[in-house]
């Protein structure tokens, strides 16, 4: 499930829901907020929806761009591309959406951290928890029928990555992560940790999205502090503090706290390596 907080304020949104409809208009601490995400690249982005001041509604396209998923407003029915928000046809074409973290978790580890956090229900239909794209993510994906243009060979193109920055944009593999638990790097000049945990699934593997393969949850935080991944969480070496997946102190000197979460994307090598070109590539 996404899991996005705004002032205070948290929700979560089932991705067997967002598998449907891949785009909610919601009000979160009092903004309007659009939250999209593209089952073709396996990809959440959250975003202010407004537009000279004024809240606009979105609603997906149905044409792709590179593979990901295209909006439009509802107000000039200007195109909107997915990753970045940026309207590239219609009268707002240049115009740009500010962009704020969302992240992929279980719905335990959500639900752990906030307990009175608002979660999205589904109206009453059927279809909800089927994935649309069995085995999406364990075969070539969308790169054959819908990727026409060629994919960088830097790594197979359904090679999931953690994407971060935008002056200087990094891919980590997901399985570099993995292995590491803990990953020190450089995001646009600044010092940063990358963090993998177990216990979130793929929605893009099995029939029923509730029974995808582990795949864990990835997370990106702006600080130059050194941690270590455990069996409990994350712990600081400053203070020797437990943190969540979710960049929160739940014990220790710091318990409460809250890291500064990096607008990252979780996503599929084929494209962030089309959107950003001149990426580097770690690991």
């Amino acid at each position: 499930m996404l899991s996005f907080v705004f002032r205070g304020d948290a929700r979560a949104y089932p991705l067997r829901i967002m598998n449907v409809h891949e785009i909610v208009n919601d009000v979160v601490a009092g903004a309007p907020i659009l939250i999209s995400y593209c089952p073709l690249c396996n990809s959440a982005v959250a975003l202010v929806r407004t537009i000279d001041g004024e809240p606009v509604e979105f609603g997906t396209s149905g044409s792709l761009y590179r593979s990901a998923l295209v909006m439009y407003d509802r107000a000039t029915e200007s195109l909107w591309t997915h990753f970045d928000g940026r309207a590239v046809i219609g009268d707002l074409i240049g115009t740009e959406l500010e962009k704020f973290p969302v992240q992929t978790v279980s719905f335990a580890d959500f639900r752990e951290a906030h307990p009175d956090g608002g979660v999205l229900e589904p109206p009453r239909a059927l279809g909800y928890g089927r994935n649309p794209y069995p085995n999406f993510d364990g075969r070539d994906g969308p790169v054959d029928a819908f990727f026409r243009a060629d994919v960088d060979p830097r790594t197979d193109p359904m090679t999931r990555v953690i994407g971060v920055g935008e002056d200087s944009p990094v891919a980590i593999p997901r399985q570099v992560v993995e292995a590491a638990g803990v990953l020190q790097i450089e995001v646009d000049g600044a010092s940063a940790t990358v963090w993998h945990l177990s216990g979130t699934t793929s929605a893009l593997d099995a029939p029923q999205v509730a029974d995808g393969r582990d795949i864990g949850a990835v997370a990106a935080y702006l600080t130059a502090e050194t941690f270590k991944r455990t069996a409990d969480g994350f712990i600081d070496e400053a203070t020797g503090s437990t943190w969540n997946i979710l960049g929160v102190a739940v014990s220790g000197p710091r318990r409460g706290e809250q890291l500064q979460p990096i607008t990252s994307l979780d996503t599929f090598w084929f494209a962030w390596s089309a959107y950003f070109p001149d990426t580097e590539l770690l690991g």
